[in-house]
């Protein structure tokens, strides 16, 4: 059928399509230790912009004709760019304080685009007994239960403290058990439901999709 399962009707997917370009922001600790797959093992303080302006990151996405961004609420090293009640590896113990999620959203509201929060399951910093991709090879990465309360725990965070999001990426699903992502899936549309949500699938040219190792999602990545 048309619509199938989905829940999202299609003319909504069909706007998110025809938004056609938008932002990702990869920022945090990586900009500062230099290695895009951080091991978590710097100190908060180590992350520490010091001409820090969200303001005009957005507003050179607007100026470019772009109608979303999507910024990295958390990487791989696990620092937070939100001062999280469930850690203390977040920016509010770090070398410059600013509530990097908060200022992004606004600055969204400001200059009419509209704000999506990327979010890893890959976690070097807060293990609770998993193994990441870091640790041991990828088909043998796994998430703990402890680590995937966080994970729910800092995701309704994030999707209750900020206003309206409009799409939300969890990026690394193939480490976590697929009754937890329909579960989540189902938290995240609960909280936020005419957000668009995406199980980051990083799949190379969009012919074939998992639903093992992603679904269930709206959207699919072509990295």
């Amino acid at each position: 059928t048309a619509t199938g399962a989905q829940r999202l009707p299609l003319a909504s997917l069909e706007a998110w399509q025809a938004m056609g370009y938008g932002m990702f922001i990869h920022f945090g600790m990586s900009t500062f230790d230099n290695d895009e797959y951080s091991r978590g093992d710097k100190p908060a303080t180590h992350y520490a912009p010091d001409r820090l302006d969200v303001d005009q990151w957005v507003s050179g996405a607007r100026d470019a004709g772009m109608r979303y961004a999507v910024l990295t609420t958390k990487h791989v090293s696990g620092h937070c760019l939100w001062p999280s009640r469930f850690t203390d590896y977040h920016v509010g113990n770090s070398g410059n304080t600013t509530d990097v999620v908060e200022a992004f959203v606004n600055a969204c509201e400001r200059r009419g685009v509209m704000p999506g929060f990327y979010y890893c399951s890959w976690d070097n910093h807060h293990l609770f007994g998993s193994l990441t991709p870091t640790l041991t090879r990828w088909e043998q990465a796994f998430t703990t239960q402890e680590y995937r309360e966080f994970q729910w725990a800092q995701i309704e965070e994030l999707l209750t403290n900020y206003g309206r999001i409009g799409e939300v990426w969890i990026d690394i699903p193939m480490v976590l058990p697929r009754d937890y992502r329909h579960k989540l899936y189902n938290r995240i549309a609960e909280l936020q439901p005419q957000a668009y949500i995406m199980m980051n699938h990083g799949i190379g040219d969009g012919s074939k999709f998992s639903v093992a190792a992603a679904g269930p999602t709206d959207l699919i990545s072509i990295e």
